[in-house]
């Protein structure tokens, strides 16, 4: 099999004045070992990362890094679940029939104390959203895996894909070398010869589109996990993944599902804080009283604080009511959402999965045979061209069929492992 050079072309120089040579020479030094340094830097900063490294790195990344913190934000919050009112001085000047019109003055503070409902409503409201907040991690976290084992599906199948065309180009070459010598000895046209040439640059061609995509797929992996440059996928051979019937019961607790039933728990709080405010409120103080005639006594005093306007809370209280049921229907219609794609999911795995059996049982076996006799028969002069490039192109198609079919069922497999929260 020949290979292809991936270095850069060569190109030769010729100078006529030899000066001029002497002269540039320090430059073309200095430039050589700039490219050098700056392919070597680029050779040491690639990153070589299996499928689970890549998955452990996802803790750095800015969304879920945002997400744990917001957890950690209500959590902090815990501690404001009572709310004070500020804190009341006071001073007051009342007149007295014997001591004048200032007659007393008193100086004084007073607080209202937060209700028992205000406060386990508060409470109730902080911890609906801590588990919200953890529900949005999970659903976060969850999402990001989904990409990055859909990235390294598609990496796999772009490997496997380049071995084939491989072993292809291997065909044609030798294909190439039998035409080669026919055209010689005058047993084909050179317009066969040219076609056959063009096949095998048109195989070539498609290796290094092959290889353009897998580095497209590692720079789009490095950014994904947050590092900014190209990452090098240490992908396994394309295998088929398993799927079990009973993971689809599990759709109540997938991270999307917990997510949106978090929504629910959090209007209920919010709801339970709004009516909250219609509880009444204790208040209590102390003061000074400063006669006229210099006598001073010590006072206290208790307050109740009744909310007697109602009317603008109970609209709050109204909405918090429609919030909630928003919030409910909004749930099921996740849930139906996820039942929906689930179903898609599983369909799509099914239909793909019957399909990878076909090769496996027999589309295989065909295509090895199909390449096997074809290029046995067209050297032994037995077939012309066009049938053996006819032959070729159909275990071509098979191969790459199953190729194909075994991508999208992993891909089904891999949505259904996040919708079933499954996909860690």
């Amino acid at each position: 099999m020949n290979h292809r050079n991936n270095s850069f072309p060569v190109y030769p120089l010729y100078f006529q004045n030899s000066r001029l040579l002497h002269s540039i020479r320090p430059f073309v030094t200095i430039l050589l070992g700039l490219t050098c340094f700056v392919f070597a830097g680029n050779a040491v900063a690639q990153t070589a990362l299996t499928e689970q490294q890549a998955i452990e790195m996802l803790i750095k990344h800015p969304a879920l890094q945002a997400a744990t913190l917001r957890v950690t934000q209500y959590q902090t919050l815990g501690g404001a679940v009572k709310p004070w009112e500020p804190t009341q001085f006071f001073n007051n000047i009342a007149a007295d029939p014997d001591l004048g019109m200032f007659g007393t003055t008193s100086f004084g503070v007073n607080q209202a104390f937060p209700s028992g409902k205000n406060v386990r409503a508060n409470r109730q409201l902080n911890t609906q959203n801590i588990r919200q907040s953890q529900a949005q991690s999970l659903l976060t976290q969850q999402d990001l895996v989904r990409q990055v084992k859909e990235k390294y599906q598609r990496l796999g199948y772009l490997q496997i894909k380049i071995i084939l065309f491989a072993r292809l180009d291997s065909i044609y070459q030798n294909l190439n070398a039998v035409a080669d010598t026919r055209y010689r000895t005058g047993d084909v046209s050179q317009t066969e010869k040219f076609a056959v040439q063009d096949k095998a640059a048109q195989i070539r061609l498609q290796i290094e589109t092959a290889r353009n995509e897998i580095v497209s797929g590692q720079f789009a992996l490095g950014q994904l996990l947050g590092l900014g440059q190209q990452v090098k996928a240490v992908v396994d051979p394309l295998t088929a993944t398993g799927f079990s019937m009973a993971d689809s019961t599990r759709l109540t607790s997938s991270a999307y599902s917990i997510y949106a039933q978090s929504v629910v728990g959090v209007a209920q709080g919010q709801q339970a804080v709004q009516q909250s405010a219609l509880a009444p409120t204790f208040s209590a103080g102390v003061f000074g009283q400063y006669l006229g005639n210099g006598a001073v006594y010590p006072g206290w005093q208790l307050g109740l604080n009744v909310p007697l306007f109602k009317k603008a809370q109970q609209k709050q209280v109204e909405a918090a009511c429609i919030g909630v049921q928003i919030a409910q229907s909004e749930y099921q219609n996740a849930l139906l959402t996820q039942q929906t794609r689930l179903t898609a999911a599983v369909f799509e795995f099914q239909r793909f999965e019957l399909l990878t059996n076909y090769y496996i049982r027999q589309g295989k076996t065909i295509a090895d045979e199909l390449l096997r006799s074809s290029v046995l028969n067209y050297q032994q002069g037995e077939i012309g061209y066009i049938e053996h490039v006819q032959n070729l192109d159909q275990a071509l198609q098979i191969e790459m069929q199953y190729l194909e079919n075994l991508l999208q069922k992993n891909l089904a497999g891999v949505e259904i492992q996040f919708l079933t929260n499954r996909n860690q």
